[in-house]
């Protein structure tokens, strides 16, 4: 490893690049979170958020090893890695105000135009964003349709619902139980309903209403955890 690196003319100090990497990749991270929320694990796992996040990171990190390469920089190696990593982001969220108008039928009120390198990186996270949900729907979809494929042929969705009410019970919070209990009021006279006018019920309006159900339980119950407790058989 050390004739490597000498080979490449590097040193371990190279390895403070990597403190600005983190910060880059966190900075990205949050905006996945404040889109994602709890599924946002799943949305790093996916092949647009690890690329996302890697780009997010690798700037700041160049721009340390392009700095200590260029032998301008020899102490205070952590320090600096931070204040890329900081910096790095202070300025792709930069922003210049190129124009202001008023705004029409007020006399007060002025609308601003902005340009800058945070409308590149908005763009970008919007272009990952959509890629990334995108795929997180077809991930529940999987999930939803595994969970369901797992009841029983013969069992009915108001047989289902019963179920599923029963085993809330061995959710953790009142709260959560009680939303599910709302839920399955709802969505079976919900049921109810479109099979008094069906005049009967099928397959095809059972099969609706029992991935109906999945979903809701994945949106609300955390996940695939909240689909291996209620639809538990």
């Amino acid at each position: 490893m050390a004739d490597f690196l000498s080979i490449m003319d590097w040193d371990w100090n190279y390895s403070y690049a990597f403190v600005s990497f983190i910060i880059g990749t966190l900075a990205g991270f949050q905006a996945i979170y404040e889109r994602h929320g709890e599924e946002s694990g799943a949305s790093v796992a996916t092949l647009p958020g690890v690329g996302y996040l890697f780009s997010r990171g690798f700037v700041p990190a160049l721009f340390f090893v392009v700095l200590y390469r260029s032998h301008q920089v020899r102490s205070y190696l952590f320090g600096l890695a931070i204040g890329l990593g900081v910096g790095t982001e202070a300025v792709l969220r930069s922003q210049i105000q190129v124009k202001t108008k008023p705004v029409k039928g007020s006399s007060l009120a002025t609308e601003n135009s902005f340009i800058g390198l945070f409308n590149i990186l908005e763009f970008y996270q919007k272009f990952i964003l959509e890629q990334i949900t995108t795929r997180i729907a077809a991930k529940r979809q999987r999930m939803v349709q595994a969970a369901v494929k797992r009841i029983p042929t013969n069992m009915s969705f108001q047989a289902l619902s019963k179920q599923v009410d029963t085993n809330s019970y061995a959710l953790d919070g009142e709260k959560e139980k009680q939303a599910v209990k709302a839920a399955l009021s709802s969505q079976v006279a919900e049921y109810l309903e479109e099979v008094q006018k069906a005049g009967g019920t099928d397959a095809a309006i059972e099969d609706r209403y029992k991935l109906k159900l999945g979903y809701w339980i994945y949106r609300n119950t955390h996940g695939w955890h909240g689909l291996k407790v209620l639809y538990k058989f």
